[in-house]
């Protein structure tokens, strides 16, 4: 069926039951049309992510109506409860989507626990491993521009769907046609016991657990009254946690800003706390009120951005900067407390730099890395949980954090209060986060990290990524510039080939990343999108001191350049 006959079909079947849907489709240009209509939406690993609108390539009701019935089949087939936990951020869509899945589900024999307020990702994480339920669904596009929507999946102990959990949903929904799915009532689901809301108390659950989590946060409360900060939720779903754990570690000078729950995000184009842009109102709070330190969390608050006052004006730390000072903040905590074992678990991933890693061996721990993907991290703590080794931290570079057991997914609550504790913890010593950043670069030697990412154009794209690839995968490729190869890692072959030849297997899933070491201590890794035509490069340089790090990460960069000219 090509798109305009899949086009006259949802003319024809909602033609006198949905006008509004009717007048949305009437009204779409032929690019829109045949970008809507030509085919469905992908579940992959990820669950589903798309603009909202009409049609099978479009997120709306009817598709979500679909995807949950080829899931509600999964679910009531699997050894685990039937009983799926909901929630959704604050983006145009995601209550009635939240709705509609509640409504198939019900409709299946399926218990519902669906969340009456916007709620955080993991917060949908932790009430699955709360309430001891089959399944989790969260209704976000996490940090994607307004006009996005998504739908993610969770396992019973709160990890987003791997692989080869996601395979036979992907096969469920095939099964499933367009305008078949039927949702009763939330009301009747109500009245019969098959749908329980979720408000107040269970987010207050998620709170305490998140305070709980907190190594310092009790002996420091009395300086905490006094150190201002201020917390943007950017109109997200973070907004009521954050600021209720923010309160219960006794912060008194705290300006809390973009608040309100909008879909329209306060006309930013897109809620990213990795984004500067995002901050400028921040910072103008901050001013106001002499903050040390300002923190962003996106629109489901699992990623959490951070800037410092440093030698008087606001800098930024990355993922990977956060990531380790999180790390060694920790591990010293639990050294200080006398609780560290040589068993603990840390985790990140095979793009993430490499200073976390060599905290981590600093402390004689065995740190461990995953692919791309929070969730790996989250089922690798899972696993290794139930072989006896205790779970301390796990992080990835693009702003994700998580330590302890109530949550297996990233999460900006934990995230914030851990970081603003250490920011307290820190000042008290006379130093900002960015000096502490700097004392542990001369301590384990200089770090800095970059992404650099490309678009290609024209229809041919994924010609010109595979051709890319192939370069970089050549037997005679030796390097790129004045960075000479050394190791290889092929994550789509599953070997590593060392730069005497030998060849060495990689105990992680398949995936098309390369990651090329570089004689001098730097790295390379390259990761195609797999639906768009966008290319990622992580580049990691290593040096004596963090500036001469950063001098051979903008060499690396322009080396990079000159290659994919």
């Amino acid at each position: 069926m090509n798109y305009m006959e899949n086009y006259e079909l949802w003319l024809e079947k909602l033609g006198g039951k949905d006008s509004d849907a009717v007048s949305e489709m009437r009204a779409m240009s032929e690019t829109e049309r045949e970008e809507a209509f030509s085919m469905p939406m992908a579940f992959g690993t990820g669950g589903l992510r798309a603009v909202r609108g009409m049609g099978p390539g479009r997120m709306n009701k009817y598709t979500i109506a679909r995807v949950t019935e080829g899931l509600a089949k999964v679910v009531l087939a699997s050894p685990h409860e039937k009983t799926v936990v909901i929630a959704y951020d604050t983006r145009h869509g995601s209550t009635e989507f939240a709705q509609v899945a509640a409504g198939v589900l019900c409709e299946n024999g399926i218990t519902v626990y669906l969340f009456d307020q916007p709620a955080p990702t993991p917060a949908l994480s932790f009430s699955v491993r709360d309430l001891k339920a089959g399944f989790g669904i969260v209704i976000t596009a996490s940090h994607n521009p307004k006009k996005y929507n998504g739908y993610k999946v969770y396992n019973s102990r709160g990890v987003q769907l791997l692989p080869e959990e996601a395979a036979p949903v992907m096969d469920e929904i095939e099964k499933v046609s367009m305008f078949s799915a039927k949702g009763v009532s939330l009301l009747e689901a109500q009245e019969n016991g098959m749908l329980r809301y979720l408000g107040d108390e269970q987010l207050e659950r998620y709170a305490k657990q998140v305070y709980e989590l907190l190594p310092r946060s009790r002996q420091l409360r009395d300086k905490m009254k006094d150190f201002p900060i201020v917390y943007t939720a950017l109109y997200g779903s973070g907004a009521v946690p954050v600021t209720k754990v923010i309160g219960m570690q006794g912060f008194e000078k705290a300006a809390f800003i973009q608040q309100n729950p909008d879909g329209d995000f306060g006309g930013l184009y897109m809620p990213n706390p990795e984004a500067p842009e995002v901050y400028a109102e921040a910072i103008r709070e901050a001013e106001k009120i002499g903050a040390k330190i300002l923190m962003a969390t996106d629109p489901d608050s699992d990623r959490v951005g951070a800037m410092v006052m440093h030698d008087g004006g606001f800098v930024p730390l990355s993922g990977n900067q956060m990531g380790a000072l999180l790390l060694n903040y920790l591990l010293e905590a639990r050294r200080q407390h006398k609780d560290l074992r040589d068993t603990d678990l840390v985790v990140t991933t095979i793009v993430s730099g490499d200073m976390g890693e060599t905290i981590a061996k600093a402390y004689g721990l065995s740190p461990m890395r995953v692919l791309t993907g929070f969730k790996y991290i989250g089922a690798l703590a899972e696993k290794e949980a139930y072989q006896g080794r205790r779970f301390v931290f796990g992080y990835e570079e693009s702003y994700g954090y998580l330590t302890g057991n109530a949550v297996r997914d990233k999460d900006a609550v934990i995230a914030v209060t851990l970081i603003l504790e250490m920011a307290v913890y820190y000042a008290e010593k006379g130093k900002d986060l960015f000096e502490v950043f700097l004392d542990l670069s001369r301590k384990h030697g200089g770090f800095a990290e970059s992404l650099k990412t490309i678009t290609l154009s024209g229809l041919d794209f994924g010609k010109k990524i595979d051709a890319i690839m192939s370069r970089l995968r050549s037997p005679e490729f030796d390097g790129i510039g004045e960075f000479k190869a050394a190791d290889i890692a092929d994550y789509e072959k599953g070997y590593i080939v060392r730069r005497d030849g030998s060849k060495e297997k990689l105990d992680l899933p398949k995936s098309d990343v390369l990651k090329i070491f570089f004689e001098d201590g730097s790295w390379m890794a390259a990761r195609p999108s797999g639906t768009e035509p966008k290319m990622k490069f992580y580049l990691s340089a290593h040096g004596k001191t963090y500036h001469a790090a950063q001098e051979t990460l903008a060499r690396l960069g322009e080396a990079i350049d000159e290659f994919l000219k």
